[in-house]
Order: C-alpha cells, then structure tokens, then sequence
C-alpha cells in the first residue's frame, strides 16, 4: 500500500501545478494543495485503490470545486467552475470519442490489433493464434499500433508526465476540440 508520504513525495508537484492552473491565489492553491493530502491522509486506510493516480486526480479536481463552491468565486476565464468540473464524464466521454476516432484512423491492422488486446482484453498471444500470426508477430504489430495511436494523440494533445514517465493528465492543443481534425 501507498502512504501519504509516498503520494506526497511522487505527486505533490504534478498535483500543485494542475491546482495553479484552476486557482490564481498563490495562498488559495496551497491551502487547497495541503486539503488534498489531508483527504488522501483519511482515505488510505479504507479505500482500495486500483488507479492510484486517476484517484489521487479526482481527489484534487473535487477538492478545487469545494473550494469554489464555498467561495462561490469564477475561475480563471471568467467562469464559474462548477460546470467546468461538475460532471467529470464530460471530459472522459471526450477523451473517449476521440480515442475512438483515433484508432478508427488507423490502417485496418494496427486497428484489430488495438481492438482485440485492448479494447476486447484478448491477450496477445491469444491474439497471435486468432490472427495466425506468429507470437512476437502479432506483439510487434500491438506495439506498433500502440506507437501509432500515441503519435495521433501527442498531435492532438499536449501531455503531462510523472517523473516516471506515466501520463497524468492531457490537454488539447490551443484548448479547444476544432483545434483537433482527428476528434472532430
């Protein structure tokens, strides 16, 4: 299991600088920074956590919306932040729909590849027998369908990586969905 002082040690960068950009108070994100961790303190112990950083996310993004909804105060842009943040399947429907466009994109082999061992949780060798192909064939053509999803999407987003590498959150380029052809 994960500690506090662990989940401060690896993210308590990542998370302040996502908090920077929701809170223009340098005072306000730090207070909000330190409830996150309080929050992840409590929790720790009784949750099971099966994606540690998506949760750790949701904590911050929750815990930035109570402290607009207190403060009842808009975010930087002028808006209030509660339709920004209040239904957090926007975004994921979002990133769905142009994941999905993404991968249809793709030529047809790279595309049944991404399919069946990602989507349809076939494993690759599983794959590599429904296929014919041979097994570091078809683990070949999963990682070179893999690399050619992540270039579509590094043209359409800009990411943000934990100092292991692992993506943590994205953003559009130019902050809007007509900035994208391959969502659109």
């Amino acid at each position: 299991m994960t500690t506090t002082l662990d989940a401060w040690q690896d993210f308590q960068g990542q998370l302040f600088a996502f908090i920077r950009k929701k809170v223009n108070q340098l005072e306000d994100a730090e207070d909000i920074l330190q409830d996150v961790f309080l929050k992840i303190h409590k929790s720790l112990p009784e949750e099971k956590i099966e994606n540690y950083k998506a949760w750790l996310y949701k904590i911050t993004k929750n815990t930035i919306y109570d402290f607009y909804k207190k403060k009842r105060i808009p975010t930087i842009g002028d808006e209030i932040f509660e339709p920004v943040f209040s239904n957090a399947e926007i975004e994921e429907r979002e990133l769905s729909h142009c994941l999905t466009k993404m991968i249809e994109m793709l030529p047809e082999n790279d595309k049944e590849a991404l399919q069946e061992t990602g989507l349809k949780g076939k494993s690759q060798v599983d794959y590599a027998k429904a296929t014919g192909l041979s097994i570091p064939g078809a683990k070949s053509r999963v990682q070179r369908a893999r690399e050619k999803l992540m270039n579509s999407i590094k043209e359409c987003c800009q990411l943000e990586y934990d100092r292991r590498g692992n993506i943590v959150d994205l953003h559009k380029h130019g902050g809007s969905k007509e900035s994208c052809s391959k969502c659109n």
